[in-house]
């Protein structure tokens, strides 16, 4: 349950409050063209006034979503904005809040949301909000239908939009982004010297896939290889007891079906452990190896 946002004036007198609340049950996630459109629920409570005051309005109400990353660092993973605003009411005896439902859209990159899964470890997904609005009143006159606007002031807040992890997975589901493995390349800003070479040609190959075509495609298998070999040469592989390297006429006799194959045989081997193991010996990066490499197989298969 996150803090209601407490709204007051330059003369710090409590204008009123925005609660996210609980917005799990609300929660609606859309699909974009780029990624993906969270609605946000909020409730509004501004005070009420007597017939003789300013009558305070709230609008322009807008904000930034952050998500704690790696190593403790937070990251900006969407904005929001609501283009409505808000007003309170005049009465004779003022008693309770102007209550109001506010709704804005967050737009959420399909990184960003590739990030959002990471971070949130299969826990309920916690957010930080920063919000900022404008505040300002209208004044009374011998008009009711012609009140004086003053100038805004600008308000900030903060607090923590937490949803429930079962409501959050379903509606993930209900728009296919559970389905869609995004692939996530580990380019460290500080890689050991050794290994330069090897995130270069992985830099390669990221670039190389992003160009696409034929072209791009073939330069991708390029530089996967060459960091395959570049890592070789810093590790060899220690393929265990029993295995015997096929000879070099049987490798450039296989067809790439067959070598799609041996990839699916050793998926299989290193998913055999699953059950044979404790949970604590797994961790996220092996679980999406797996899960990402059987994606790839079996969009290669195309069943």
């Amino acid at each position: 349950m996150s803090s209601p946002i407490e709204v007051r004036n330059i003369y710090s007198e409590r204008v009123g409050t925005i609660d996210f609340g609980s917005n799990s049950n609300a929660l609606s996630i859309h699909r974009t063209a780029s990624g993906f459109k969270i609605g946000l629920s909020y409730k509004l409570s501004i005070v009420t006034v007597s017939k003789a005051s300013a009558m305070p309005v709230i609008s322009n109400i807008r904000g930034s979503i952050f998500m704690n990353g790696s190593a403790g660092r937070t990251i900006e993973v969407g904005q929001f904005r609501d283009e409505a605003f808000y007003q309170s009411y005049r009465d004779e005896n003022p008693r309770a809040d102007y209550q109001a439902q506010g709704y804005a859209n967050w737009y959420c990159s399909f990184e960003e949301m590739a990030l959002i899964e990471k971070s949130r470890e299969g826990k309920e997904p916690k957010f930080q909000v920063e919000l900022w609005l404008e505040l300002s009143h209208l004044l009374p006159t011998k008009h009711p239908r012609h009140d004086l606007k003053t100038e805004s002031e600008k308000i900030c807040g903060r607090t923590e939009l937490i949803y429930s992890k079962e409501i959050w997975i379903q509606r993930l589901r209900s728009v296919n982004a559970l389905e869609n493995i995004l692939v996530e390349i580990p380019l460290p800003a500080s890689p050991p010297l050794s290994w330069d070479e090897v995130w270069g040609a992985l830099a390669e190959a990221r670039s190389a896939f992003e160009q696409g075509g034929a072209t791009g495609w073939k330069g991708a298998a390029n530089a996967v290889r060459l960091a395959l070999e570049k890592w070789q040469k810093i590790e060899k592989e220690d393929m265990g007891a029993g295995w015997q390297a096929p000879s070099s006429n049987d490798r450039a006799a296989r067809t790439i079906e067959q070598r799609l194959d041996n990839l699916r045989w050793h998926l299989l081997q290193l998913a055999h452990l699953g059950p044979h193991s404790s949970a604590d010996e797994w961790d996220r990066d092996e679980a999406l190896l797996l899960l990402a490499t059987l994606a790839a197989l079996l969009a290669k298969r195309k069943p």
